[in-house]
């Protein structure tokens, strides 16, 4: 009678434990109660110290579906890896937005229109001007309605 060689299915996508940190700083991770193996590591923005990933959960897939071969897709929990949380830049004092012909600001029924030739229309349904001192309304002619 032919015995039956027993097969090892290792899935293709799987969760796994970052079990620590190689002595080359990459991942180590434990699959299944397995003992920790060296990780590839496939994520667009890793991050910058493995070690405080340590006890995570991390989707990892298997090169050529061997199980001694796991490359992590990415780490549960940890929202975007690798971007630092740095607190928002103060707005610059001065912002400029260039444009050829016409530049367009638009939001829903109110539009500006800039153009090349120095005019600016302004379109809404509501025009309010406002204004702590004096409100000037200068040009060559004023025509108002």
């Amino acid at each position: 009678m032919a015995t039956m060689q027993q097969t090892k299915t290792v899935p293709g996508v799987t969760l796994a434990e970052i079990a620590g940190v190689g002595s080359d700083g990459m991942p180590l991770v434990r699959c299944g109660g397995r003992r920790p193996v060296a990780a590839l590591v496939a994520m667009a923005t890793p991050p910058a110290d493995w070690r405080t990933c340590s006890g995570r959960q991390a989707v990892v897939v298997f090169v050529d579906c061997d199980a001694s071969r796991p490359a992590i897709l990415g780490v549960i929990g940890l929202g975007v890896v690798g971007v630092p949380a740095t607190p928002p830049a103060a707005p610059p004092r001065t912002l400029r937005v260039s444009a050829g012909e016409e530049l367009v600001i638009e939001c829903g029924k109110s539009k500006i229109w800039l153009r090349a030739d120095g005019r600016i229309e302004i379109r809404g349904e509501h025009v309010i001007s406002r204004s702590r001192g004096p409100n000037k309304v200068k040009g060559g002619t004023v025509h108002i309605n």
